[in-house]
């Protein structure tokens, strides 16, 4: 899938405007102003969007909270 003219948000919480971004196989293969040669799937126009990474936290402890106090007298 080739993401085109989509901003995005880098590593340094930045704001880079008109990139293009190609996801192969669940995988980002390229990020640039250029799009390399190629059969890339499909094309999403990102005029007007934002890509960012998404905030996830893989590592809770969610479920201890439930038995907080379990093994206390």
């Amino acid at each position: 899938m080739l993401f085109k003219n989509i901003s995005i948000l880098n590593e340094n919480f930045e704001i880079e405007e008109n990139m293009n971004v190609i996801v192969s196989d669940d995988t980002i293969t390229h990020i640039g102003h250029g799009v390399p040669d190629g059969e890339h799937g499909q094309v999403y126009d990102g005029r007007g969007k934002l890509l960012m990474p998404a905030f996830i936290n893989s590592h809770a402890h969610l479920a201890m909270s439930l038995l907080r106090g379990y093994g206390e007298n």
